[in-house]
């Protein structure tokens, strides 16, 4: 078996009638996700991640978006999304932990982000939530860029870094509302998405690539009227019955789920290679 995920290596596929079993795994349309380093040779870089799904004989897709993209160059496409370590983030795992000490005077509510702050962050749309929330604190934990500093010129912005993964949910928990400010056209799945659903808390955001079950559970906000808004609802909302709705189905939304689906996947594609005599 052949697995790859990086389109520079469809290299490897071109031997269409290689042995072994030829898998991608497509997480994001490097396209875009890449453009800013491949200025002078886009449309070979584009090839490249066409040659690597066409020549494969299955392929992984996190995003519906993706899946429609990948249909058109291969058949044996198979979505299937990002996840969470639903014990890790649940209030199981972080309520016998004392909060953080950079979060036990913070000015509520609280809004907090979890994950890098750099290309895929919104900056405009955070620097107005820093103006239109004045009493609110804004938690941003994860590394961050140059750019991200600029947000400390705000006295309700705590910029934390990056903390350890065991760590996050201890963070997580002194959240009033998850927020995700990502900017437009993201093709990926986020994390993001579902560990902030394991942890039961509110979560107002951009989520352009989720599928239409995903969005049943969270606040979508496009605009910074639509973010205040949201923020707003979600601060007055009854957050336990919210979490109850949620517990059900983020329980589904393990990686050792996704990886049984995998699994699953790939033994049918071995077996039918083994019928054919490949």
């Amino acid at each position: 078996m052949l697995w790859i995920y990086n389109p520079w290596d469809s290299i490897l596929f071109r031997n269409r009638k290689a042995p072994w079993l030829k898998v991608v795994d497509w997480t994001e349309d490097w396209t875009s996700f890449q453009s800013k380093f491949f200025k002078d040779f886009p449309q070979k870089f584009s090839d490249a991640q066409k040659k690597m799904i066409s020549w494969a004989d299955i392929v992984f897709v996190v995003t519906e978006r993706l899946f429609n993209e990948a249909k058109k160059y291969n058949q044996n496409i198979h979505l299937v999304p990002n996840a969470t370590l639903p014990e890790h983030f649940a209030a199981e795992a972080w309520l016998q932990k004392k909060v953080p000490q950079e979060c036990q005077n913070l000015k509520g509510p609280v809004l907090g982000w979890v994950g890098h702050i750099g290309d895929y962050f919104d900056f405009d749309i955070t620097h107005l939530l820093a103006k239109a929330f004045p009493e609110a604190s804004i938690l941003l934990i994860g590394g961050y860029s140059d750019k991200a500093k600029a947000l400390c010129s705000h006295r309700n912005v705590h910029l934390l870094g990056h903390k350890p993964y065991s760590e996050v949910p201890n963070y997580v928990r002194c959240f009033d509302v998850c927020i995700a400010p990502y900017i437009q056209g993201i093709s990926g799945s986020p994390t993001k998405l579902y560990d902030y659903l394991a942890s039961g808390k509110p979560i107002v955001g951009r989520f352009d690539s989720v599928g239409d079950e995903e969005r049943k559970f969270y606040r979508a906000a496009n605009t910074i009227e639509e973010f205040i808004n949201e923020i707003n609802c979600a601060i007055k909302s009854d957050k336990k019955k919210f979490h109850q709705d949620r517990d059900e189905y983020t329980q589904h939304q393990s990686w050792e789920a996704r990886a049984d689906i995998v699994s699953d996947r790939l033994k049918q594609e071995l077996e039918k290679r083994t019928r054919k005599g490949i």
